[in-house]
């Protein structure tokens, strides 16, 4: 899992201080990596989530 990964689901937390503290994180990552790189978070988030759906039948099935 990816650091990224871990601070969306944090950003959910049911302690609002946490998950205010990860969506401040997120919106600052996110800026910062469309300055840097182009790209917006919600693509690389796009992108993990396909890799997860098309591996999730061989997950399933305990072969991936």
């Amino acid at each position: 899992m990816h650091l990224i990964e871990v601070i969306i689901m944090h950003s959910e937390d049911d302690n609002e201080k946490t998950a205010a503290a990860a969506a401040n994180g997120l919106k600052l990552y996110s800026e910062k990596r469309e300055a840097q790189h182009g790209k917006f978070l919600l693509e690389i988030v796009e992108v993990n989530f396909y890799n997860l759906v098309t591996k999730l039948p061989r997950i399933l099935h305990g072969t991936g």
